[in-house]
């Protein structure tokens, strides 16, 4: 078999991994892939190199430091066409640096991590724009919404009923485009792996704690219908060790990872389908100009497609792939965590159970005024003798709205684990 065979059948089926380094599994680390790429016809060189907006602020300038060497480097960046300087050739370089926005600073912050725009810098001499403009990705969404609207509106003849049609159609397509034009938004792409989920987290309402089952069946929709309990686990063990910025990491890693499962329609079809074509066309202008190393660096869930993109135009792997770190998470003090993540949900299963069987309780109470009225009867042993006899007891029934009672008791209950289960998803899993 030939060396260049070997080397393709190594390509990675996805362009970013998470995994668990050291020796007892302790550190976490988020990591994106590098491929080196020859063209057959140009015999120049083309490093693919994937990256995501967030990163560790080494990680942001290894990446610029291992590019220097690099007779072009293509980016992606999308910004203002006013913000971008075109030469003849169609070659693009930034005219000023871009700065990341409050929102994406706060971002940033929030996880402890530097954002892309403030960790390299664009304005480089050797640095050119492989993207669409804002203004461009703008209009491609509007006429795709356009064409959903028609058959909404095929036949109508009336103009009122058009626009109402029209109206309509927009806003049905509108919700399936910004899904990703699929069935759901970032969750299991089976329709029996919803249904199953739906299902579960129905039932798990008559049983104790149902804010636990809730959250992990959340945890499992938000990563494409992938439990990893291992990681879900490892992060109650940081919130337990009140790192709260590494739980953070963790979870958004994970559901990093597991994004790359998405089927890419709908928005996602112009946001990758449409600025891949972009940058394939700036790799087209590194042949005509006799580039012999370059580089592409892009988003890692644009890369399966770049990649089909490049060996089309007859571009072969040259090298194993490079793995570099974006962030890692460490699991400080492993036995203590262990012990309080494991503590915390018992504890938390505890309440859970006595609530439950404290609802149970007054259920059947309820249960037994509807059945018996405001007496029942009991049998007792007559005194000095082996004879039951009925004996009526009185029970402490209201002589009205039993019913009712029984349904606030309930609809408190539900309300009250539904707010715990939403704090836990903002404290755990956002």
């Amino acid at each position: 078999m030939a060396e260049t065979e070997i080397l393709e059948q190594q390509i990675p089926r996805k362009f970013l991994e998470l995994s668990r380094k050291s020796e007892n599994g302790s550190l976490y680390q988020l990591s994106t892939a590098q491929l080196s790429l020859r063209s057959t016809s140009s015999n120049g060189t083309l490093d693919l190199i994937s990256i995501v907006h967030l990163g560790e602020r080494e990680y942001f300038e290894a990446i610029t430091d291992d590019v220097q060497p690099y007779d072009r480097v293509l980016h992606e960046l999308v910004v203002n066409a006013d913000s971008i300087d075109a030469d003849d050739l169609g070659r693009r370089r930034l005219k000023y640096p871009a700065n990341a926005t409050v929102f994406q600073q706060t971002l940033a912050s929030r996880y402890g991590l530097t954002h892309q725009l403030s960790g390299m810098n664009f304005t480089n001499s050797k640095w050119f724009v492989a993207d669409l403009s804002r203004e461009t990705i703008d209009k491609l969404q509007t006429r795709f919404l356009r064409s959903l609207e028609e058959p909404y509106v095929a036949g109508v003849q009336n103009l009122l009923l058009a626009q109402a049609a029209r109206r309509q159609g927009r806003e049905a397509m509108t919700s399936w485009f910004l899904q990703g034009g699929t069935e759901s938004s970032w969750g299991p792409k089976g329709f029996s792996e919803r249904v199953l989920l739906t299902c579960v987290a129905i039932v798990s309402l008559a049983l104790p704690s149902p804010e636990l089952s809730a959250l992990l069946i959340s945890w499992t929709w938000q990563n494409n219908g992938n439990a990893n309990l291992q990681t879900f686990f490892d992060v109650l063990r940081l919130c337990a060790n009140l790192d709260f910025v590494g739980a953070r990491r963790l979870v958004y890693a994970q559901f990093l990872v597991s994004s790359q499962d998405q089927e890419t329609g709908g928005v996602y079809e112009i946001i990758i389908g449409g600025r891949n074509s972009a940058a394939m066309k700036q790799v087209e202008t590194l042949e005509k100009d006799g580039c012999r190393r370059s580089s592409l660096i892009y988003g890692v869930l644009h890369m399966p497609d770049l990649l089909q993109r490049l060996h089309q135009r007859e571009y072969i792997v040259i090298d194993e792939p490079k793995w570099r770190d974006a962030w890692r998470i460490s699991l400080r003090d492993q036995d203590f965590t262990h012990v309080a993540a494991a503590t915390g949900v018992a504890l938390l299963f505890g309440f859970g159970c006595l609530d439950w069987l404290d609802l149970v309780r007054d259920a059947t109470d309820s249960l037994d005024c509807l059945v018996y009225g405001q007496k029942t009867i009991i049998w007792s042993t007559w005194p000095r003798t082996e004879i039951n006899v009925p004996v009526t007891e009185y029970l402490q029934c209201p002589a009205s709205g039993v019913w009712g009672r029984t349904f606030r008791e309930g609809l408190v209950y539900v309300l009250r684990h539904i707010y715990m289960f939403w704090t836990l998803r903002e404290l755990i899993l956002r």
